[in-house]
């Protein structure tokens, strides 16, 4: 069984590490396209990890060979209820808390039996096995909103501790 899933996972870990260490204090309140704040994404990417554990858990607890599926419009739902909370999540427990819940989650899924990964795989449901999608698609939309408010700022003269630039008053 091919298990590039384990790599894929820890390369987007090791990613979303790196982009956590370029975050200075006021990017995490930047905006995305979508309204979403960096601390919400970071937020979102938290609790959808600690959710796939927990679902994994769940089966293993109610010996099931899979997780029970969900209906995939209780994400938007769950999403939009959790999104304030996200928002309102300090930068040192983001920082913290998303990089604990990506180790977490990947070393359950790394553990996994061939058969139960197979299992998952053939009743359509990757992402209980391979969290680097979701975690890449945040990480484009994290780097994308910082290159467009570090270019704003730019744009208006701001430098790096807020203050206006001598040569744009």
């Amino acid at each position: 069984m091919d298990d590039s899933y384990v790599d894929e996972n820890r390369v987007s870990r090791i990613e979303l590490a790196r982009l956590i260490d370029e975050l200075r204090p006021e990017d995490f309140a930047r905006r995305s396209d979508n309204g979403w704040s960096i601390s919400a994404c970071l937020g979102h990417l938290a609790f959808w990890d600690r959710f796939v554990l927990a679902r994994w858990d769940g089966a293993q607890a109610a010996g099931l060979v899979v997780p029970r599926e969900i209906d995939d419009s209780l994400e938007g739902i769950i999403n939009a209820a959790a999104v304030s909370d996200w928002n309102g999540l300090s930068s040192d427990a983001l920082r913290r808390d998303v990089l604990e819940a990506a180790a977490a989650v990947d070393a359950r899924i790394a553990e996994a039996e061939p058969e139960v990964v197979r299992a998952a795989l053939e009743r359509g449901r990757p992402a209980l096995v391979d969290r680097s999608g979701h975690r890449r698609e945040h990480i484009d939309q994290i780097r994308r909103t910082l290159a467009e408010g570090r270019a704003r700022s730019a744009a208006f003269g701001l430098r790096r501790d807020g203050e206006t630039s001598p040569y744009n008053p």
